[in-house]
């Protein structure tokens, strides 16, 4: 049923119609707000795992001579 109502979207450009009506700046505004949210999620992810302290510690040994 879904794919159905999918595929109906896309054969009658209903969908391009209605995003073409959103102005630039908020279609922008709405792809940095997921796009934070999620940096926020990986950053928060890795600093309760310690991949941050472990990611510099091995980098900091490959430079060393």
């Amino acid at each position: 049923m879904a794919g159905t109502m999918v595929l109906l979207r896309g054969i009658t450009g209903v969908f391009d119609a209605f995003i073409k009506k959103i102005p630039q700046g908020i279609s922008a505004g709405l792809l940095a707000g997921v796009l934070l949210n999620f940096g926020w999620g990986v950053l928060a992810d890795a600093s309760m795992h310690g991949a941050h302290s472990q990611l510099s510690s091995s980098s900091t040994q490959e430079l060393a001579p």
